[in-house]
């Protein structure tokens, strides 16, 4: 078993090879008519949850268990960066060191900086944070989502 990582030896150039190669980002969009939004999903996916506690410490996020349910694989843990700003620290903190996810992480920056969120009351169906999308912001969530679909592993469009 491997020696538990301190989140001391948790540098930024280490997560971003993490997220490089056990990291995915993606962008959708919510269509439900009373509270349309697009969202960022930032998850790390390891079967060592140690390390993914370790960079949880020091990024924040949360950590969640997958039961597999072919007795051929093990169990996994992802860790998902839920809160808009743990994000943003974390996206901002690994970019300079990024190789294969760079393009779509730079863009995701770039996207959260421009939607910071607004405290207000939600369910008054005008988008998330309580505004609607400008034409730029659903220009760039777009181009977002164009970039992850032609990086995806899978080969697949997104829609």
């Amino acid at each position: 078993m491997a020696e538990k990582l301190s989140v001391s030896m948790i540098s930024a150039e280490y997560a971003a090879g993490f997220f490089d190669g056990e990291g995915c980002i993606s962008c959708y969009r919510n269509h439900n008519p009373s509270q349309s939004a697009y969202h960022i999903s930032v998850i790390l996916t390891n079967g060592n949850k140690d390390v993914l506690q370790s960079i949880n410490e020091k990024y924040g996020g949360r950590i969640y268990k997958q039961v597999s349910k072919n007795n051929n694989h093990r169990d996994a843990f992802h860790l998902s960066f839920t809160n808009h700003q743990s994000m943003l620290d974390f996206l901002i903190s690994i970019f300079p060191f990024l190789i294969v996810k760079k393009k779509a992480v730079g863009l995701a920056i770039m996207y959260l900086k421009l939607r910071a969120p607004k405290r207000q009351f939600k369910g008054n169906g005008i988008g998330r944070y309580g505004r609607d999308y400008s034409e730029k912001e659903i220009a760039l969530l777009e181009k977002i989502k164009e970039e992850l679909a032609m990086n995806s592993n899978k080969g697949r469009r997104m829609k």
